[in-house]
């Protein structure tokens, strides 16, 4: 399980980084940034629920 869980850390701080770059580069329109900073939102949700998760099973 804590292989699995330091992967779940990883792969979400990648997603995260690159969802913010996405968010960078296409701010040009105004609806694709909405619809961004909603996605970025419930994608920095679930990868904070994850993190903790994960955190959690490491420590066991």
């Amino acid at each position: 399980m804590k292989k699995l869980a330091w992967s779940i850390i990883f792969i979400s701080l990648i997603l995260f980084v690159s969802g913010l770059t996405a968010l960078t580069l296409m701010y040009t329109d105004l609806m694709l940034a909405i619809y961004l900073f909603i996605g970025l939102y419930l994608l920095a949700v679930v990868i904070l629920i994850s993190i903790f998760w994960a955190i959690v099973e490491v420590q066991k």
